[in-house]
């Protein structure tokens, strides 16, 4: 088992998202570490991929929105 640190960013509609999830879905399987942002949209469907850390954010990504990924990615260093 890999066991790496994933983030993945899903800021997009639901179509785009469930066209990722087998994909998704592959990763967990070999790490326990996957930490998703969903878009608004995407969110109610986070029952697709369970065992994995979710954060909500806007479609329309604000500013202080992107300091917070990039904080996020800076602090967590993912692989």
């Amino acid at each position: 088992m890999e066991n790496k640190n994933i983030l993945i960013l899903k800021n997009d509609r639901a179509g785009d998202f469930l066209s990722s999830v087998r994909l998704i879905h592959e990763l967990k399987k070999r790490n326990n570490n996957i930490k998703i942002y969903l878009s608004k949209l995407n969110y109610n469907y986070k029952f697709l991929i369970p065992g994995c850390v979710y954060k909500k954010i806007d479609l329309n990504l604000k500013f202080s929105d992107k300091i917070k990924i990039f904080l996020d990615i800076l602090k967590n260093r993912y692989d």
